[in-house]
């Protein structure tokens, strides 16, 4: 007995030094992810405000006048209150940290600014910013740390060169730290309705929110351990928090998970990693915009053994548990796997070191892994095609790129355009060569999360998917159908637009875009001698930055030529060579908005051809091309991927959503009774969807949706003539135009369209099979997934804008 004893000191002795030693030996050499900043409390009622901001100053004639109307939120040093002007999406009992960003322009440089409100549940955020005990900063800003404590202002001013021009640019860079706030000194405006409250006849337009529906998105990768010699990765538990479901890794460490969820592009969720044995991990995410994919084969996530009691912290009573298990194996009772870091069915020595080695280290000791948002698509053989991203911003965020198997791709080049003004976002495009037939991929990474393609080269060319898009339309090279001769549809700008039996809808905001920036140059509500209603409808529409992706549009408003050159740049820069051009001439003091607007969403698949469908309205019939899937159709199993149907009540009640590759878009279809109008009518449709479940296209199903194709030019006549705002009587609207080509077929859906707005001086057997034929009036809208408001929304009502069907000569 008392040799017993004596051994079991022995090896408890022996256990503890090993840890010691290991730990002083190992600490600067193994894994060991270095601790993040201390969390710092901060009261629940409080939180740290921080703002930075970038005023770029020209001197003297620099590339010309600029113009942003943007800003979100001012800050009171009198009564130390911060306003936001749109609800912060996020900020709520958690939030610890506010950060405010934006920039103006000053001097020849332009007028007006453009800033957001970011709210954080941490004070630490890796290669971003972390927060001392006494509330001092540490922020990324203008490509360096910078450290700011409370009540202080860090600024630097850079002298730049523009362009064009022999002037200078000014550029001014601050960060303030304003110290703890009260949560209710943060005023929000009350929140809107939402699209379950239908205006009454004589509200306002107010904004359209989505509804928030559910979507599943997928989170896979690869985990691994930091033990040496385990060739069996299975068993570690994938789950998301305060979400159903989880997944367990195979003996390659994979795993794959579905996650549902509700459709807010601001949620953040927590990827929770965890295994017997080993520190939990626990990953922020945001799910919502794309899959994502943690780790990779070749490098996983490493997760720390040694664990042996599965608190989350590996320390003395770690150490302690495996001493007393030391040498037991799983013939014996009492063995625990758990502290069997190296799965050899023993407790020995090679388990000490794992404890040794991460003695110390918490869940909270993971650096943030790689993270891969997922992007599928496809190429042909011998293709050139390229990829595009953002690169630059405040925090300069740059990519660079690995080719998963040179020998299926080939880079050939990468250009970059220059961000628009300081700290924004330039356009960078690689451009590639898909060599032979196969499945790689392309990752590009940065300091934050990254972006893979995944990348099917096909063997031989498919069928092409992208609608062959009308000419582009410019003011200067008007060749859309005047509004005027069309006699059955209405071109509006009022969302509220009432819906008239045998009268076409259009509805597209780049007008109002235009609008809005001509009141950011008048400094509120434009006013007309003549006070025509449409120009109170304007003044009371609703903003679009919110509803639409920065990519997608272009909105600016100036003075002079110099404003529409600087709108040819940017609509260069964004859209590329192919972009409209102005080519209008004004004089230096003449005012000009204009705003454009252009999306392209492709069918995964060609739907089927219709050469000739019946469409009917009131006592109007007419044979009209379109697209669809044929009853029985081959084609069914793949196509019905593309449709989902909401709410079918009967062959002239339905909802169809029409699924494009970018699952961003949508583009919803609603054959239904209509409300009054077009606001009330979209208002109802998404309500129906938002409460019900998407039904499946099934075998003996028919989706008939006829071609729309378009391209109407409408003067906005009522609104010429003399501007009556003070300091502008001497103004004249001269010109009021807006143009929209839209192309909807099997191929999917082109929109572009164009605001501008110059000011010169001076009993059978029962079916139960659904019919889904639009042969009747309908509605179409679509909008980005998210977004509170559609980008084009049309009540079609007869054929004038539909593809006529060739009649045969013998009928």
């Amino acid at each position: 007995m008392r040799n017993a004893a004596n051994n079991t000191k022995l090896v408890l002795l022996f256990a503890m030094t090993l840890v010691f030693v290991y730990s002083s030996a190992l600490f600067a050499s193994a894994y060991t992810p270095p601790a993040a900043p201390e969390s710092v409390t901060i009261d629940p009622g409080k939180f740290l405000f921080i703002d930075t901001h970038t005023n770029r100053n020209g001197i003297g004639e620099v590339d010309g006048y600029m113009y942003i109307d943007f800003p979100t939120y001012s800050y009171n040093s009198n009564t130390n209150t911060l306003s936001s002007w749109f609800n912060v999406n996020g900020f709520n009992d958690t939030t610890k940290l506010v950060i405010g960003g934006g920039m103006s322009l000053s001097g020849t440089a332009g007028s007006g600014a453009g800033t957001g409100l970011t709210p954080y549940s941490t004070t630490f955020k890796e290669n971003e910013f972390y927060v001392d005990a006494d509330y001092t900063i540490h922020i990324f800003y203008n490509s360096d740390w910078r450290t700011v404590k409370v009540g202080e202002t860090w600024t630097n001013v850079v002298e730049t060169k523009p362009m064009k021009g022999t002037g200078k640019y000014v550029n001014t860079y601050t960060v303030k730290n304003y110290g703890l706030l009260d949560k209710s000194q943060l005023h929000q405006p009350t929140p809107r309705p939402t699209q379950t409250n239908i205006p009454s006849p004589t509200s306002t337009p107010t904004p359209v929110v989505s509804p928030t529906q559910m979507i599943t998105r997928n989170l896979s990768g690869f985990a691994g351990s930091d033990t040496n010699g385990i060739k069996d990765y299975s068993g570690f538990k994938v789950e998301v928090e305060n979400r159903f479901g989880s997944a367990y890794t195979n003996i390659n460490g994979y795993f794959s998970l579905d996650v549902s969820m509700f459709d807010t592009p601001s949620d953040v969720h927590t990827a929770i990693i965890s295994k017997p044995g080993y520190l939990t991990r626990k990953i922020p995410l945001n799910l919502v915009r794309n899959n994502i994919e943690l780790g990779s084969a070749k490098v996983p996530l490493v997760m720390l053994s040694g664990d042996a009691n599965n608190d989350n912290a590996i320390n003395m009573s770690d150490a302690i548990l495996i001493a007393k298990l030391f040498n037991k194996t799983t013939a014996d009772k009492d063995f625990n796997p758990a502290a069997d870091f190296n799965t050899d069915a023993v407790i020995n020595v090679a388990d000490v070191v794992c404890v040794a080695k991460n003695f110390n280290t918490t869940g909270d000791s993971y650096k943030r892994p790689a993270v891969y948002n997922i992007h599928n698509t496809y190429a042909n053989i011998d293709q050139i095609f390229n990829i595009s991203m953002p690169e630059g911003g405040f925090a300069g965020i740059t990519y660079k790129y690995s080719i998963e198997s040179e020998e299926m791709i080939k880079f050939v080049s990468k250009t970059s355009s220059p961000a628009p003004y300081p700290d924004g976002f330039g356009k960078t495009t690689w451009t590639f060569e898909a060599l032979r037939p196969g499945k790689t991929s392309i990752t590009f990474t940065c300091r934050d999360d990254s972006e893979k393609y995944y990348i099917d080269i096909l063997g031989m060319p498919p069928p092409p998917t992208t609608p062959t898009p009308p000419s582009t339309p410019t003011p200067s090279d008007n060749t859309g159908i005047d509004s005027a001769l069309l006699s059955k549809t209405t071109i509006s700008t009022n969302s509220e637009e009432k819906i008239v039996v045998g009268k076409n809808i259009i509805y597209c905001p780049t007008f109002q875009m235009a609008w809005d920036g001509l009141k950011g140059i008048i400094g509120g509500d434009v006013k007309l001698s003549a006070n025509p209603p449409i120009a109170d409808i304007l003044n009371k529409g609703f903003p679009m930055e919110n509803s639409l992706n920065p990519k997608s549009y272009l909105s600016m408003a100036g003075y002079g030529q110099k404003t529409i050159d600087n709108i040819n740049t940017s609509l260069k820069e964004k859209f590329g060579e192919s972009a409209p051009q102005l080519n209008n001439k004004i004089a230096a003091d003449s005012i000009i908005a204009y705003s454009y607007l252009s999306k392209n969403s492709n069918f995964a698949k060609e739907f089927d051809n219709f050469d000739s469908m019946g469409f009917s309205t009131g006592s109007e019939y007419s044979l009209v091309k379109g697209f669809g899937i044929e009853q029985n159709s081959e084609n069914t199993d793949d196509l019905s991927k593309q449709v989902q149907i909401y709410d079918y009540k009967s062959d002239d009640d339905f909802i169809v959503k029409l699924i494009p590759e970018d699952k961003t878009e949508e583009i919803i279809l609603a054959k239904v009774a209509p409300d009054e109008n077009l606001y009330k009518t979209y208002t109802s449709v998404m309500k129906r969807i938002d409460g019900n479940s998407p039904e499946q296209f099934e075998f003996k199903d028919k989706l008939f949706v006829p071609n729309i194709n378009f391209n109407i030019t409408h003067s906005y006549n009522d609104l010429k003539g003399q501007i009556s705002n003070p300091g502008f009587e001497q103004y004249n609207i001269d010109t009021a135009l807006q143009n929209t080509k839209f192309v909807l077929n099997r191929k999917g859906s082109i929109l572009s369209s164009y605001g501008i707005i110059i000011l010169a001086g001076s009993g059978p057997k029962p079916d139960y099979s659904k019919k889904l034929i639009f042969d009747g009036p309908f509605m179409v809208i679509l909008k980005e997934k998210g977004a509170p408001n559609p980008y084009l929304t049309l009540w079609v009502d007869n054929y004038e804008i539909l593809e006529r069907a060739i009649v045969p000569a013998n009928n």
